[in-house]
């Protein structure tokens, strides 16, 4: 089960978001910048998501994040009065971002999404590794590529 960590200021918000995501997956709420960066690291969670507001950062935690593992996944939450919620979720590095008033359908697609996207890209970075390998015998090939194959005569060996 993946685990998420909610970080808002808001009570309110923080307890519907866990409300919406409780049934699905193991959820840690955070109130402010210094908790939410201790609760991702100590709860081993898998994806943040975080509420901007004027008492909370959510923006430079997820810079703080990124800074550390550009890969981890976080989505930002805005108010409905916010003009350009796609721009400053993209500015920051976030991987998705929501807006006021939430839907619990549109916040577990959004999760769903968001790590279904994590989970790709941890795939890919593997192939990439194992692509990237030697073959064989640390990578020697006892047959160059310009060397002709010998075949074997029928009935032979």
């Amino acid at each position: 089960m993946s685990r998420i960590v909610v970080a808002d200021a808001s009570p309110a918000v923080a307890g519907a978001l866990r409300g919406f995501l409780e049934s699905r997956y193991e959820v840690r709420a955070a109130r402010d910048e210094d908790e939410t960066l201790e609760a991702v690291r100590s709860f081993g969670a898998d994806l943040l998501i975080a509420s901007e507001s004027d008492r909370f950062d959510a923006e430079a935690v997820c810079a703080a994040l990124k800074a550390r593992d550009p890969d981890f996944p976080v989505i930002l939450v805005y108010a409905p009065e916010e003009g350009d919620p796609d721009g400053r979720a993209l500015r920051a590095g976030a991987e998705a971002c929501l807006q006021g008033p939430l839907k619990q359908g549109t916040v577990l697609s959004c999760v769903r999404n968001v790590l279904a996207l994590t989970e790709l890209r941890g795939k890919t970075r593997l192939v990439r590794r194992a692509s990237e390998m030697p073959e064989g015998d640390e990578g020697l090939d006892p047959i160059g590529d310009d060397e002709p194959v010998p075949l074997l005569e029928p009935g032979a060996g």
